[in-house]
């Protein structure tokens, strides 16, 4: 499996662990000085923020 598809098949699988855990009660994902995350935990972030309308998921960034 080369690179670019390893690293989308391992972010699905971590939004997906989110989305879970969110069935089970509402889930709060407080993240703190943001501004020292990499790039791929940035990519990480954004698509999380673009893909869980609806789901019982606060994404708080400091």
């Amino acid at each position: 499996m080369d690179p670019q598809t390893r690293r989308g098949e391992t972010l699905a699988a971590l939004r997906r662990v989110l989305e879970l855990a969110a069935q089970a009660r509402p889930l709060v994902l407080v993240l703190e000085d943001l501004h020292w995350s990499d790039v791929a935990t940035e990519d990480f972030l954004i698509s999380l923020a673009d893909t869980i309308s609806g789901q019982r998921i606060l994404l708080i960034f400091t």
